[in-house]
């Protein structure tokens, strides 16, 4: 997640299942984006530039002149492009202001002027005026656009809660009468109070004791009895007390619901049970099994009837949250023009399937041979990967706040505040409580034999840069609580005539991810195809099987990075992003798992809820930011001027002396020829 400033930033994050070969990527957006490391190789290559056609260069605009060869080139600042920089660029002409702002051009930038309720670089934020907490004493904040209104608690008034009303804090009620406000509102005080007298007691204040039946003492539907000195009250079932005043607690001891809790009634009483169970004591448990919602194709599915959900153990032919998914059998893989069938030839060795590492690389180029749909369709979806996810302790859109996206290696991938996301995500807190957390199932018993290890891998990356298996990650495994704490830093690179960065992809002919795509095009010049390993341009094939052997052979011929002939600029302006990861186990009893059922199923339950299950967390320590900057200490026309201005006082001196010098030699030849005296 771009994980902080001052201002705030974003982050990417994505997780993805190592054993199953899916991913699952999560990004958090902090106010300025995140970016992934550079983790390609390259050969940086230096040109020197003649500057002396530049002196009749007419570069408009302040524009830089440099040239090189027999040709000049005119640098122009943030504002003009142009071959002489002749043209003012008006930052406004790509619409960037949202929900009708005014978009005003300025010198090199824009600016939008926001209307009433939204903010940010764009206008794309709703204001939520409750973020600074404007209700007082308790009050409930409730907001809509650029207002918002507080629900005070009793005993408060104002707008913002403020005031506290002091009426009732003399005790005008007497004899234990209870004293509360009367009218008013949000905006005014209350206008007066009353008093709601206790039992036997009447009158504005409470103060006069009821002495006949006249005055309705009995209560609860109770029938006043006159006597020669008062009254009594005969009492319905249910209720007792000298005014009929107390309802009888119905509720025996021990506590007759047996998963529940016991409700007094009128002269009865009912059971809340826990969910889970039902019964008028609360004594059966609910079968969520009842009707075999694993079996509707896996017919070998085994349903765990666990407290209030249940849980389905597939077979093997099946697999998914409910084992609906179809499993792409070994036997179906290798058998006579199946999948498989010529892995063997596909390598150096003669038994192929016997080793697992060729096995899985494999299966990358097997799946490349796939279409997307088929891909998808092998793969997780969302639901069967995450059980709940939230941000900032609010529940995630599952189908809004997630892009997906499938790759060959890592499956179905789905990241959190992509750019395509509903949401642009800001992270407006440091800490746990400010970030991304995620509960995740990793189903192990569906996976692959050939894989020794299970988890998920969480990567960090800008929500403009694809991931791909060699992108910066961290693991973290099944059975335990990670967080991974972030730190962002930002590089700011100076370009040409300093260096070789840029931030225009259009620059680099062949860019299409942040690795080493100029080897993959070489992969594709020599191979005719590409390693499906690496993200793959549109337009181009990925290599199948029968291609695996041509590119395993041009990687070990070209291992050496010191060896391509590539010119890989770095990126002017690159976000970084560092992060320590943490874990702890699960307790090994989840409360999830029931006592009362047998050792089998608890023992299943356990594997299904503790070694199937990671919970993640995302977030920044602290909302910091550190940034390099590159600086220009010595300029070039300065560079130039001190050379010019030292080759002009050494050439001055230089020819006065030799003058000299010919001159005494001349005179000196003179006069000794001619016998005159100086």
């Amino acid at each position: 997640m771009n994980l902080l400033t001052s201002e705030s930033q974003s982050t990417s994050s994505s997780l993805t299942p190592t054993s199953a070969q899916t991913t699952s990527t999560v990004s958090e957006e902090v106010q300025t984006s995140s970016s992934s490391a550079q983790v390609f190789s390259s050969t940086m290559m230096s040109t020197t530039h003649d500057y002396g056609l530049c002196y009749s260069s007419a570069c408009a605009n302040n524009g830089t002149c440099v040239s090189s060869s027999n040709q000049h080139v005119c640098r122009c600042d943030i504002d003009h492009t142009g071959t002489l920089c002749e043209s003012s660029i008006n930052q406004c002409n790509s619409n960037p202001c949202q929900h009708h702002s005014t978009c005003i051009d300025r010198f090199g930038y824009y600016e939008c002027i926001c209307p009433s309720g939204y903010s940010g670089t764009n206008c794309e934020n709703e204001i939520n005026t409750c973020l600074s907490i404007p209700c007082q004493n308790g009050a409930t904040c409730s907001h809509s656009f650029d207002f918002y209104s507080c629900k005070c608690k009793e005993k408060y008034t104002g707008y913002n809660c403020e005031t506290e009303i002091t009426i009732c804090l003399s005790d005008p009620c007497a004899n234990g009468g209870e004293c509360s406000l009367v009218g008013g509102n949000r905006f005014l005080p209350p206008s007066g109070y009353r008093c709601d007298c206790a039992p036997g007691y009447k009158s504005t204040l409470c103060e006069e004791v009821m002495t006949s039946c006249n005055d309705k003492p009995c209560r609860s539907g109770g029938s006043c009895n006159p006597t020669a000195t008062r009254f009594t009250c005969a009492c319905p079932s249910g209720f007792t007390g000298l005014y009929c005043e107390t309802n009888i607690d119905d509720c025996p001891s021990p506590d007759p619901c047996i998963n529940g809790k016991c409700n007094d009634l009128i002269d009865a009483f009912s059971c809340n049970c826990t969910p889970g169970y039902t019964g008028v004591h609360c004594e059966t448990e609910i079968n969520e099994c009842e009707s075999s919602p694993c079996s509707t194709k896996d017919a070998k599915s085994t349903c765990l009837n666990l407290i209030n959900q249940f849980g389905c153990v597939c077979g093997p032919d099946f697999t998914g949250q409910l084992c609906m998914n179809v499993v792409a059998q070994a036997e179906n893989l290798i058998k006579s023009n199946g999948a498989l069938s010529s892995v063997s030839t596909a390598g150096d060795d003669n038994n192929t399937l016997a080793v697992a590492s060729t096995v899985s690389d494999a299966l990358i180029f097997v799946a490349a041979s796939l279409s997307v749909e088929e891909r998808t369709s092998f793969s997780w979806t969302l639901d069967e990967m995450v059980d709940w996810c939230t941000y900032e302790g609010q529940d995630c859109d599952m189908k809004g706040h997630f892009a997906s996206f499938n790759d060959p290696t890592m499956g179905n991938c789905y990241t959190f505040n992509s750019v395509s996301s509903t949401r642009d995500f800001k992270a407006i807190q440091a800490g746990e409580k400010g970030g991304l957390s995620m509960m995740m199932k990793v189903n192990q018993s569906q996976y692959a034999s050939w894989t020794d290890v299970a988890g998920i891998r969480v990567f960090l990356h800008d929500k403009r840069e694809l991931v791909y298996p060699e992108s910066v990650s961290i693991t973290v495994t099944p059975g335990t609580a990670s967080s991974a704490v972030i730190a962002r830093s930002e590089t700011l690179r100076l370009g040409q005539p300093y260096g070789n960065c840029t931030d225009n992809k259009a620059d680099v002919p062949s860019y299409y991810f942040t690795g080493p795509y100029m080897q993959e095009d070489n992969v594709q010049r020599v191979c005719g195809c590409m390693n499906p390993y690496y993200p793959i341009p549109s337009g181009k094939q990925a290599c199948t099987l029968d291609g695996r052997k041509c590119v395993q052979k041009f990687d070990d011929e070209h291992a050496d990075p010191n060896t391509w002939n590539c010119n890989c600029p770095m990126p002017c302006n690159q976000v970084d992003y560092l992060a320590g990861a943490s874990r702890t186990d699960f307790r090994k009893n989840p409360t999830q798992c029931s006592t009362e059922q047998n050792a089998t199923l608890r023992n299943n339950c356990i594997e299904l809820f503790q070694h199937n299950r990671i919970l993640i967390h995302v977030y920044y320590a602290n909302i910091i930011s550190i940034r390099f900057e590159e600086e220009e200490l010595y300029p070039i026309m300065k560079l130039l001027s001190d050379t010019g201005g030292n080759i002009g006082l050494l050439y001055g001196i230089s020819v006065i002396t030799v003058i000299e010098f010919f001159f005494t030699v001349v005179m000196a030849i003179y006069y000794g020829t001619t016998n005159q005296t100086l």
